[in-house]
């Protein structure tokens, strides 16, 4: 049996970021600014401090998420 196709009015199901990845949104005191206006896109771990994780492989909002070796 074939998986269902996936349409513009399938909602999609957003991965849940791991722990300690970071952004500039991380620091957001007050919330975060209508329309994301100082998001950056960028993400960093927040284990290693840069933009690689402990395992080596790049820190970013696609790949930190749950089956990743490192993830929490």
């Amino acid at each position: 049996m074939d998986a269902p196709k996936q349409t513009d009015e399938t909602p999609q199901k957003q991965a849940r970021l791991c722990r300690n990845a970071r952004s500039n949104k991380s620091f957001y005191s007050g919330g975060i600014p209508a329309g994301d206006a100082y998001d950056c896109g960028i993400i960093w771990c927040g284990v290693t401090n840069d933009g690689m994780g402990p395992d080596h492989a790049i820190a970013d909002a696609e790949d930190c998420v749950e089956g990743r070796e490192c993830y929490e």
